[in-house]
């Protein structure tokens, strides 16, 4: 697996996921009103919370990719597990994998994403 590639499909995964958890939340509560509007509710309201296992992954990885010198096959083949069990866990008691499986069946965008991102991991 190329830790680089994976990174970007998990960078636009996640902002698929944001994308549609936001026009989730403006069904519900109207419409976010400007960028720091939307900046302020990603990092306090409780609907975008669960993103942030996705987040600190991608962070995860951006510090690894910072130091080269650190990386072995070791640690991207453990990054690469955590991920693929992170993406396909259905477990309905996980609040990640219960509000992720739901956006994957729910947006084109997602899914595909989805979808490209395991076959990386799959490599």
């Amino acid at each position: 697996m190329d830790l680089s590639q994976a990174r970007d499909l998990l960078l636009h995964l996640h902002k698929a996921l944001m994308e549609y958890q936001k026009i989730e939340f403006e069904r519900t509560n109207g419409l976010v009103q400007n960028p720091n509007h939307y900046y302020q509710l990603v990092l306090n309201d409780p609907t975008f919370v669960w993103l942030r296992t996705l987040s600190a992954l991608v962070v995860s990885m951006d510090e690894l990719l910072e130091k080269p010198e650190e990386l072995s096959e070791q640690k991207i083949q453990d990054i690469a597990v955590y991920t693929k069990k992170l993406l396909t866990t259905s477990d309905k008691s996980d609040v990640f994998a219960s509000k992720y499986q739901a956006e994957v069946a729910a947006s084109d965008p997602v899914r595909v994403l989805h979808a490209q991102t395991l076959a990386m991991l799959n490599q």
